[in-house]
């Protein structure tokens, strides 16, 4: 299964409890603790989820994961939960959308720059070899990547 699948899938199940606590929130007013507690627990263990995946995904710094705490501040009412669903939806189809290649790349080039430089720093205390493995290999990873965008096919 590619990233991508896992992702959109995590997403689907967090828009899948997001309908149960819907439903659950649509329901009169329960006079039973029970069920009060058990809508209370599903709504921050969603909140929960949402919060981790999007740090994770995404980084602490992303629109998603600020509209979503701005959101879920204090009471968290049914409105409130419609919303977060739409964050979520939006989210999905920006995955589907070809986000995920942008933030993959992204992610790429900062650890191919951290390479760089400790490569530069391995060569600066005269240590030649390592460093020329360690551009090498991210040299090979880059061409690796290219090609795979233009569709030429590689010796494995």
């Amino acid at each position: 299964m590619r990233l991508e699948d896992i992702i959109l899938c995590r997403l689907d199940e967090l828009l899948e409890m997001g309908q149960a606590l819907l439903n659950l929130k649509s329901e009169p007013e329960p006079n039973d603790v029970c069920k009060k507690q058990a809508c209370a627990d599903l709504e921050a263990r969603w909140v929960t989820s949402i919060q981790e995946f999007f740090s994770s995904v995404f980084g602490r710094e992303n629109v998603y994961l600020q509209s979503i705490i701005n959101l879920a501040e204090g009471n968290i009412d049914y409105i409130a939960v419609q919303k977060i669903q739409e964050v979520l939806a939006s989210a999905r189809d920006d995955l589907e959308g070809s986000l995920l290649f942008e933030l993959r790349t992204s992610i790429e080039s900062e650890v191919f720059e951290n390479f760089i430089e400790h490569a530069e720093q391995l060569l600066n205390i005269g240590l030649c070899v390592p460093s020329a493995v360690i551009l090498g290999c991210v040299f090979e990873d880059v061409q690796r990547n290219l090609c795979s965008i233009y569709h030429i096919e590689t010796a494995q």
